[in-house]
């Protein structure tokens, strides 16, 4: 590690803006189309310190950190890529994004340790950072990219950046109790190939509108398999959203306010529940 001081990263999240599941490959994975949109908050912090070998702690004990950690894969791929030892850090992870919600919080913690390898460790070019993303997860090389918003297509990898950015503010919502298997999810697909909506140019209609052009695939499969995740999703209309939405194979739903006033109270409505997770993305 270049420095003795402690140094902090930020790790952010994402929602689907849309998720269509076109066809299945030959190799058993999936073609998709969806829009990646970044989200500040919620997000995860990284702490990193100098240490005698490579250590990772996480302030959930349910989360392992052994190799089937993402952040300890990312720094051993790292490492042999680089053909040196696993490096004297200790990384200390706050989660703060909640696992099993399809907010990619795993993805941009995995993205940030590359960042934390080739800053404090052993500088790595663009294509290599990117190559090792690609090999550690579809959604990771998308929390590389500069860009807060990006069409993706493949299985998730194949990345068109757009410009586009919401000034609307964004409330999410999570059951702590409930979460999706994605291989489930996938296995309960009734699948016909078709094909993709376009929407790049659907995020450009007014926001009353998205509901009517922008869907989820993974919803309805969600509400078979907990029946219970119909209500928030109502609920978030019932609040003002102008739109809602489930994020990636679920369970997280967020919605898009008109204003910050109507945000705001549904965030507060939210965070009474105990049996939720809600945060503000503003």
């Amino acid at each position: 590690m270049k420095t003795d001081a402690k140094v902090v990263y930020r790790s952010p999240c994402k929602i689907n803006l849309g998720l269509e599941v076109l066809s299945k490959r030959e190799d058993g994975y999936h073609n998709i189309n969806t829009i990646f949109y970044r989200l500040d908050s919620p997000s995860d912090i990284l702490k990193v310190s100098s240490s005698d070998g490579f250590h990772l702690s996480v302030n959930d004990t349910s989360i392992p950190t052994n190799s089937s950690n993402l952040i300890t894969r990312v720094i051993e791929r790292c490492s042999q890529l680089k053909d040196i030892p696993l490096p004297g850090i200790e990384i200390t992870l706050e989660k703060n994004v909640p696992i099993g919600a399809g907010l990619g919080g795993g993805s941009a913690d995995a993205a940030m340790a590359i960042e934390i390898f080739a800053d404090l460790v052993s500088p790595l070019t663009s294509k290599e950072k990117f190559e090792i993303a690609r090999s550690i997860g579809a959604d990771v090389p998308f929390f590389l990219m500069n860009s807060y918003t990006a069409v993706a297509s493949g299985i998730g990898d194949i990345l068109t950046p757009i410009d586009f950015r919401s000034s609307l503010p964004i409330v999410v919502v999570k059951p702590k109790d409930i979460v999706i298997s994605t291989f489930e999810a996938y296995k309960r697909l009734a699948l016909q190939t078709r094909i993709a909506t376009d929407l790049a140019l659907a995020i450009r209609l007014p926001i009353e509108q998205w509901q009517y052009t922008i869907f989820n695939d993974f919803e309805s499969i969600a509400f078979e398999m907990q029946p219970s995740l119909h209500q928030i999703k109502h609920d978030l209309y019932a609040s003002g959203a102008s739109f809602a939405l489930m994020s990636g194979s679920g369970s997280a739903f967020f919605g898009i306010y008109s204003s910050q006033e109507k945000a705001r109270k549904a965030f507060e409505q939210f965070g009474k529940d105990s049996a939720l997770h809600s945060f503000i993305n503003e």
